[in-house]
């Protein structure tokens, strides 16, 4: 993980369009890419933090190094919950995740664990003897004919699928499902019909999304807490990353004995989660950090010192 918003010191200072600076900044970043793919694995990933300065820019870049087909994704992480009042014209209050693959044939990506919540809605009110399901509608917003058929209930009624709507399935599937008893009439028998989704049939966790809300990864507040709070409360570092961030890149983009490399590691936000993924789901990760000795004015030093 890499970019022009990540939490490296020369990456601080948003590069200006065009002139020198904007030249700089990209011939500054095209060999590190092109030094990131050479050192990653077949099935490895990049992840490159980047606000909306330069992500055009930097996906050209990346579209040149690895290949449009290695594209995986633009994630959109909600960096901040408060507008900021004093914006010159708009408040800007996220940032981008660009994800590549080295191989995206080869590479794998993870799932994101189901909440309690989300585990508390499955339950089994007729002791199914495959355990806790869910009731899935069994409507489609999408009619066609073979969908468009009445489904006689238990209680002897009959019914149609909704205005605009078919069942999903056609008519043979959906009496293999109701033999099969997947299908769910209600406790009376006499609602609308439902399909079973069992929890132990469905992959486990879910596919990750490309919003990337701060109350499920963190904000920038919430990293220069976590970060205040190593340093007796001072602030020594401007735009550090929250931990939550860097391990739900961990959690879906490296595997547990991955060598995850950081080229701008800043304060050491990817050490941290590495230790503390390992910690919780006894791992083998290992890291390594690159971070420029760039001078401070608060009595550490470099960056790289408070690393």
């Amino acid at each position: 993980r890499t970019g022009q918003s990540d939490e490296s010191g020369p990456l601080t200072s948003r590069p200006e369009t065009g002139g020198r600076m904007h030249s700089s900044w990209l011939s500054m970043m095209y060999p590190r890419l092109l030094t990131a793919r050479n050192l990653l694995a077949p099935d490895g990933f990049l992840v490159v933090a980047i606000d909306d300065g330069e992500v055009h820019n930097l996906r050209h870049l990346l579209d040149e190094v690895f290949g449009l087909e290695n594209f995986v994704a633009n994630l959109v992480w909600h960096k901040a919950y408060v507008a900021n009042m004093t914006a010159r014209h708009v408040s800007a209050t996220h940032d981008h995740l660009l994800v590549y693959a080295k191989d995206t044939s080869r590479a794998q990506v993870g799932r994101i664990p189901r909440t309690p919540a989300q585990l508390d809605a499955f339950t089994n009110p007729d002791a199914d003897r495959r355990g806790p399901w869910k009731a899935e509608n069994l409507s489609s917003g999408k009619p066609y004919s073979a969908g468009n058929y009445a489904i006689l209930t238990p209680s002897g009624q009959q019914i149609s699928p909704p205005a605009g709507r078919a069942w999903r399935c056609h008519e043979a599937q959906f009496e293999a499902w109701r033999a099969d008893d997947r299908i769910w009439f209600g406790k009376t028998g006499n609602g609308r019909p439902m399909l079973k989704k069992f929890l132990g049939e469905v992959r486990s966790g879910l596919t990750p999304e490309t919003w990337w809300s701060h109350t499920d990864v963190g904000s920038n507040k919430e990293a220069s807490t976590e970060l205040k709070a190593l340093f007796g409360g001072e602030a020594v570092f401007d735009t550090p990353k929250p931990v939550r961030l860097i391990r739900r890149i961990l959690d879906l983009f490296g595997r547990k004995d991955a060598l995850v490399f950081d080229f701008f590691a800043g304060a050491g936000a990817t050490a941290e989660a590495v230790l503390q993924a390992n910690r919780d789901d006894g791992g083998q990760r290992r890291f390594v950090l690159v971070q420029l000795p760039e001078p401070v004015d608060n009595g550490y030093g470099t960056i790289a010192e408070i690393c």
